[in-house]
């Protein structure tokens, strides 16, 4: 594997982790007085694609993943962290990447992969 130099490669890795796989995702913002986090958003779907959003300023301020809805008729869901692009820690697990950047917490499991066609 090709050393990850910023958000533009991480995203490329992530893409390429999560191809033809079905994945849950949860995004918890994590409280800085007691402990506890707040689970923010919960989806899952066929992933599509991570994107990396830009302010203003073009300063990298998120990572993005789209997925494809499970059913025809739904719509497309998606789930964003908010990141410091210098400050973001990434694990991999078997089935599963972990990611954090300031107090919020994102985990992408796979669920299913998907056939090839």
């Amino acid at each position: 594997m090709d050393a990850i130099n910023g958000l533009q490669d991480l995203a490329l890795f992530l893409e390429e982790f999560f191809s033809d796989s079905v994945v849950r995702g949860k995004l918890e913002w994590q409280l800085q007085t007691d402990g506890d986090s707040i689970i923010l958003a919960q989806v899952e779907g066929p992933f599509d694609f991570c994107d990396v959003l830009t302010g203003k300023n073009e300063t990298e301020i998120a990572l993005e993943f789209m997925l494809h809805p499970q059913q025809p008729g739904h719509e497309v869901s998606s789930i964003a962290i908010p990141v410091d692009p210098d400050d973001v820690e990434v694990n991999i697990l078997d089935q599963a990447i972990e990611i954090e950047s300031m107090d919020y917490y994102l985990l992408l499991h796979i669920t299913n992969h998907l056939p090839n066609d």
